[in-house]
């Protein structure tokens, strides 16, 4: 029987985790450091699929940093660049691109009926959103043995696909609870 450092050295990359503030990617994503499609040149083809978040959605991700309720980590894979650290996104593209999209000014949000964009929300607000902590688990891309497209269509398939699917019949039953 292999060692748990036999099964865990059998991915060949470590996964560290940490936490960065929304600020901490919105200033990546300003220097063009996040890599939202990951393209994988075996397949010509991106691991990420399209922006598929409708705006209620992504208002609601906006509301649970508001009210500080959890929000599922990201992972990425960093890789070296000359310069600074890329962020290809392995999972979590549609939370984050919500964020960063929302202090750009692409979508409102709602408080107390009214329609607020990011340059007319209370100073608080913003404060709030900014500083918040995203949990990040980070695979790094060593310069001498870079991932493979297959390493990372693995990790993205572990983080995305290994639960059962919640059926269709449940979910609406779930969804009717709101309207009771």
């Amino acid at each position: 029987m292999k060692t748990i450092e036999e099964i865990r050295k059998s991915f060949g990359f470590k996964v560290q985790y940490t936490e960065l503030q929304v600020k901490d990617f919105f200033r990546k994503n300003v220097a063009g450091l996040i890599d939202w499609n990951v393209y994988l040149p075996s397949l010509d083809y991106n691991l990420q699929r399209d922006y598929v978040w409708n705006p209620l959605q992504k208002e609601e991700l906006i509301w649970s940093i508001l009210l500080d309720r959890p929000v599922p980590n990201i992972s990425v894979v960093s890789v070296y660049k000359d310069t600074g650290i890329l962020y290809q996104i392995i999972d979590g593209k549609q939370r984050l691109s919500t964020v960063i999209d929302f202090i750009q000014e692409g979508f409102p949000i709602h408080i107390d009926g009214e329609t607020f964009f990011w340059g007319t929300i209370p100073e608080d607000y913003k404060s709030v959103i900014l500083s918040f902590f995203l949990g990040v688990n980070v695979l790094s891309d060593p310069i001498d043995n870079p991932m493979s497209d297959q390493d990372k269509i693995k990790w993205f398939t572990l983080l995305n696909f290994a639960g059962t699917k919640q059926d269709l019949e449940h979910k609406l039953k779930l969804q009717q609870s709101f309207s009771l």
